[in-house]
């Protein structure tokens, strides 16, 4: 060949030669000149660009992408396949419900992997990689393994719990600020490629939307950062958390969805939460790692350099078979696929079921608000043991009551606070009287109860 000859290609057309091409062929057309892309993600038409993927959003990006490989020569006519028509085309040849750079164990069905799966091998990397921190406890140590594994783990979306990052005030007089906790899972998550920052006050809509971009498409790691919250209770991270699919709308596409397989973070000074939050955590509580400049560089180029041994001994541990466990209170899948294949479960399973009551803030101000009740019935009626009689209390009276102890509550706000305190002193009854039913810890059910009556004092 001449030094004047070049190498030229066929242009990328909708046409051969004047004959119009099916959409389908040209479709084929196109996988064979870019191997195998574009590909419909999540609803997204998606390409991989240095190992992310990047969306074609509308009809003029697809063709600009198409112009990176060479000519385009796409001809308008009555019989010709417009480009509207192939872009709509594509979206629903190959469709997959979510796409990711790193492998689970076992694979999940309609999920695009974009890197081949390792095969399982104890390596002792992960042990070696969890050292690098400072877990308060060898159950803790269990713990962090636990929510890398998490990470990999090819569960049922909405199966995934949430775990929240601490340290233990009573052995930190810095109560946990500078102990690693927001480093732990930035630099674990960077093992299936990063996490995705979420703020619980933010806009839930924004909040949503971000999660279903692109970008955070391949990601499954979200992280609140540093909360700083009494009793933390948000509604739509608790369904976030649980939910099967996440939906709404995706920037210049839409309605979208993503199958949940995220795993939530949360790095907190002093964890307090509502029930519902607490029933859906793993706390993990971390001491302070020992004072090296050079601590976070040298976890990160250990990730760098030891990721495939760390991911084959993460496949390991997966495959190792489960221990015999008690029932557990929630996330059962959890507990049977991860934990279980761990030391010690039952030990942990009790610690976690400790701590959940710890943080559980509902239940420790139900029992301040009980004992608050039992002061004021030995102060309303002295010749009577609250411990070991029945008492009707009016629900007027019971409001008062509650106001005393909460000064930011009005009679209504009281009134349903008291309602749904769900504890076995203090209940709300309607028959045979409306109102407040006491049953001291050592009355004897047959007692019959003593009924108060609510006085207006006049001042």
């Amino acid at each position: 060949m001449s030094s004047n000859e070049s190498i030229t290609t066929a242009p990328f057309s909708n046409y051969a030669g004047k004959v119009p091409l099916t959409i389908d062929q040209i479709c084929e057309s196109l996988q064979m000149l870019t191997d195998g892309w574009p590909k419909c993600i999540a609803g997204a038409l998606c390409y991989v660009r240095d190992g992310a993927l990047e969306e074609l959003a509308d009809t003029a990006a697809l063709f600009a992408w198409i112009g990176s490989f060479g000519m385009v020569d796409w001809r308008r006519g009555s019989t010709g396949v417009t480009k509207n028509e192939f872009f709509m085309r594509l979206h629903q040849r190959e469709s997959w419900d979510w796409a990711s750079s790193s492998p689970h164990f076992p694979a999940l069905p309609k999920v695009y992997y974009l890197c081949e799966p390792l095969k399982a091998k104890h390596t002792g990397a992960l042990d070696e990689l969890v050292d690098r921190f400072a877990p308060a406890t060898p159950h803790d140590r269990q713990l962090v393994k636990a929510m890398v594994m998490t990470f990999f783990w090819g569960g049922p979306p909405g199966q995934r719990p949430l775990f929240t990052i601490t340290a233990p005030p009573s052995i930190d007089k810095q109560r946990g600020r500078g102990v690693g906790k927001t480093t732990l899972v930035e630099k674990l998550a960077s093992l299936v490629g990063g996490s995705i920052a979420i703020h619980p006050n933010g806009n839930q809509e924004r909040a949503i939307t971000g999660l279903l971009s692109a970008s955070a498409l391949p990601l499954r790691v979200a992280l609140i950062d540093n909360l700083k919250s009494y009793r933390f209770s948000c509604d739509w991270i608790e369904s976030l958390v649980t939910c099967q699919s996440i939906s709404g709308h995706r920037l210049f596409h839409g309605h979208a969805s993503r199958p949940n397989y995220l795993t939530w973070g949360i790095t907190i000074n002093g964890a307090s939460y509502s029930k519902d939050m607490a029933q859906r955590t793993i706390v993990i509580l971390l001491s302070r790692p020992a004072m090296v400049t050079t601590w976070e560089r040298d976890i990160a180029k250990f990730i760098e350099t030891q990721r495939d041994e760390i991911v084959a001994d993460i496949r390991w541990h997966l495959a190792q078979s489960k221990k015999k466990i008690p029932p557990p209170k929630r996330w059962a899948m959890w507990y049977s696929e991860i934990l279980s294949r761990l030391e010690a479960p039952d030990e942990v399973m009790a610690l976690l079921d400790k701590r959940r009551d710890e943080i559980d803030e509902d239940d420790l101000d139900a029992e301040a608000m009980v004992e608050h009740f039992r002061a004021c019935l030995q102060s309303h009626v002295s010749r009577a043991n609250p411990d070991t009689n029945r008492f009707r209390i009016p629900t007027l009276l019971a409001s008062k009551w509650a106001c005393l102890l909460r000064s930011q509550f009005t009679d209504r706000q009281a009134a349903q606070y008291l309602r749904q305190l769900s504890h076995p002193c203090l209940r709300y009854v309607r028959s045979p009287f409306r109102g407040y039913l006491w049953t001291g810890a050592r009355a004897k059910q047959g007692v019959e109860p003593l009924t108060l009556k609510y006085t207006v004092f006049k001042t």
